[in-house]
């Protein structure tokens, strides 16, 4: 997943941007992406942290 690691702002404070990029008439369906990015970029630190765990990397 490129980006993830070089992001800096969270997708709330870009939710306009989005919106026109994605064509999004309604502010609620830009609203439910940026909930689901949120999720995915959670579930991806969590899992590179278990991974880093299991493979003796755990500081």
């Amino acid at each position: 997943m490129a980006g993830v690691d070089t992001r800096t702002v969270d997708y709330d404070y870009l939710m306009d941007e989005l919106a026109e990029l994605m064509g999004h008439a309604s502010s609620s369906t830009t609203e439910k992406y940026i909930k689901f990015m949120n999720k995915m970029d959670d579930q991806i630190r969590t899992a590179r942290a278990k991974n880093r765990k299991i493979n003796g990397g755990w500081v």
